[in-house]
């Protein structure tokens, strides 16, 4: 395979996890509408380095896991999920002047980020049927 035919293929299957409907996509939205841009991209920004972590333990640690495990990771980000949405639900509208506070709530954003993509087993799924191939 050549340098561009992997590129595409990289591309293609990025463009279709970023646009498919999912948590992640969720609380992108959430955050763009609730931090403006900026914590939108820090959320969508999230998985570039979430999946580092993800990539190491699909190499290092999950091929031996049991399938529970799986289970109960879906499980946690299901509860977590349930978390974000009651807390959009809770959210007052922000006004349109950015502050000190912005930086705060940027960084606050790519965590919620990292933590949506950590505790979703779409990104190991996919990770460990690389893993498994290679």
């Amino acid at each position: 395979m050549t340098v561009w035919g992997a590129l595409g293929i990289g591309v293609s299957l990025g463009i279709g996890a970023g646009i498919t409907p999912g948590p992640l996509l969720g609380l992108v939205i959430a955050e763009t509408l609730r931090n403006g841009w900026r914590g939108g991209v820090s959320v969508a920004l999230a998985p570039l380095l979430g999946d580092l972590f993800v990539i190491a333990c699909c190499l290092l640690l999950l091929a031996q896991l049991p399938p529970v495990f799986f289970a109960l990771l879906s499980f946690w980000g299901g509860l977590y999920v349930l978390f974000l949405g009651w807390e959009t639900l809770q959210t007052i509208p922000a006004t349109a002047v950015p502050t000190a506070e912005s930086t705060r709530n940027i960084l606050q954003s790519l965590r919620k980020g990292l933590t949506v993509n950590l505790l979703n087993p779409h990104p190991y799924l996919f990770w460990l049927t690389v893993v498994v191939r290679w």
